[in-house]
């Protein structure tokens, strides 16, 4: 095999290597979160949207958009509504396809509005995190209720991304949970030399980035 069609090869396999990692990040549904009666169900969605925007800012998931976990619990004729039992949570994860499945609930307790919600694995039913937080004020305080929830969830998962080195001020890495059915080759060290040999650098309209869209939209 001549030089120029070795270096073919090798990008193509780095091409589905990154493709594979891309590919193992588990999917998670945020469904809308419930209210208390009494509460204005206006909030649902902004609420909804806060927890989502944090798991997806965590790059550790393939978030599923808000409209299609609608149409498809709609289509399985699957209520949302109400909804507070945990087998119920995983039966709609079923549903999504998802590996993970985000409920929860906002409360009024006197003056004090609670957020909580967990984070519940679709195959075995078990809790992997939970969160919840509280304020006082407005009902916009639900917003920013929303957000610590939703970060403490994607903090405390079980695929997390790992917090910066003390003093490096370098941004997390991605975490990333590779499936069991996907088989990964890697390169000898007789083909990372000669990667690292060449000596012309590689285009980057050669390269093959995993997308980074999420929840439909790039985060």
């Amino acid at each position: 095999m001549n030089r120029v069609a070795r270096r073919a090869v090798l990008l193509v396999f780095a091409c589905m290597l990154q493709a594979s990692f891309a590919f193992a990040l588990p999917k998670v549904a945020v469904l809308d979160l419930s209210v208390q009666k009494g509460i204005d169900p206006s909030v649902i969605a902004p609420v909804t949207e806060s927890v989502m925007e944090e798991v997806v800012g965590s790059r550790a998931y393939v978030v599923l958009d808000r409209a299609y976990i609608e149409q498809v619990l709609k289509e399985k004729e699957f209520q949302l509504s109400g909804m507070v039992n945990d087998t119920q949570v995983a039966q709609a994860g079923q549903y999504l396809g998802a590996d993970y499945v985000v409920a929860g609930k906002i409360q009024l307790v006197g003056d004090t509005y609670l957020v909580v919600a967990k984070m519940i694995e679709v195959r075995t039913g078990v809790i992997v995190a939970q969160s919840s937080e509280q304020g006082e004020g407005k009902l916009a305080v639900l917003l920013g209720l929303g957000h610590a929830v939703g970060r403490t969830l994607a903090v405390g998962s079980p695929i997390s991304p790992p917090a910066p080195s003390p003093g490096t001020g370098a941004a997390p890495v991605p975490a990333t949970r590779v499936s069991a059915d996907v088989r990964i080759q890697r390169l000898s060290d007789s083909e990372y030399a000669e990667l690292a040999a060449l000596e012309d650098p590689v285009p980057p309209s050669m390269i093959c980035w995993p997308s980074q869209n999420v929840s439909g939209r790039r985060a």
